[in-house]
């Protein structure tokens, strides 16, 4: 995986990504993502359950070795994929994938409404 931190606000962060076929499926348990895609293509998988689950030290993620059951969409430039809080997600059939994520934590958003 390649990431290239673009903006960070503390509670929300815009990376540039380049998605290699072999990178772990992850959950976020207190924040969502939202890819924008710039170029290239790949099949998102969504949903369904983490394998092999493991959390990553100092960050709300868990990654696994692959994720059971979920739903697969094909990705091309300019479209649009948002991941909500705790779905795992990964990516497939990755040929040049880069996008932009905008990774927001959805507590903060709430607090914004109360």
């Amino acid at each position: 995986m390649i990431n290239k931190r673009v903006l960070e606000g503390g509670s929300h962060s815009i990376n540039v990504r380049i998605v290699k076929e072999n990178d772990a499926p992850l959950v976020h348990a207190r924040s969502a993502d939202v890819w924008v895609v710039t170029g290239g293509t790949a099949t998102a998988v969504t949903g369904g359950q983490l394998v092999d689950s493991q959390k990553r030290p100092n960050s709300d993620d868990a990654a696994g070795a692959s994720i059971q059951g979920g739903t697969e969409q094909p990705l091309k430039a300019g479209d649009v994929l948002y991941v909500p809080q705790g779905v795992p997600h990964g990516f497939k059939n990755v040929k040049d994938f880069r996008a932009f994520l905008i990774r927001f934590d959805t507590n903060w958003i709430r607090s914004m409404r109360e």
